[in-house]
């Protein structure tokens, strides 16, 4: 499955905390949601423990998780995996 990576400017949520959005390119409801899965259960085995977008960023502004690398969002019918830096990105695109 392939998938698009998006640097994150004003336009998005998150892009204060993390530099970019990656989602599946598919039409098919199951296969984004596989992947989806699949890609945060290979982050939280990676980088650590993660959270959702925004609770992510509600964190950032009260100090309470100021290291969080990746984060997620599927809200909305998003599908989507949020990453920190350049560092992570490359790491991502090695396996995926």
């Amino acid at each position: 499955m392939t998938y698009k990576v998006i640097k994150l400017d004003k336009r998005y949520s998150g892009y204060t905390r993390f530099a970019y959005l990656i989602e599946p390119v598919t039409r098919d409801v199951y296969q984004s949601r596989q992947q989806i899965n699949d890609w945060r259960d290979w982050c939280w085995s990676t980088f650590g423990p993660g959270m959702e977008r925004d609770w992510a960023c509600a964190m950032l502004h009260i100090n309470k998780i100021p290291n969080a690398i990746w984060a997620w969002d599927t809200e909305h019918g998003n599908k989507r995996i949020y990453l920190k830096s350049n560092a992570e990105l490359v790491l991502f695109k090695l396996k995926w």
